[in-house]
């Protein structure tokens, strides 16, 4: 995964546990 791609899916996992 790209740099970008994995930031992306970090900011999703964040969300998800609010």
């Amino acid at each position: 995964m790209s740099l970008l791609g994995e930031s992306m899916y970090f900011g999703i996992y964040l969300k998800s546990q609010l």
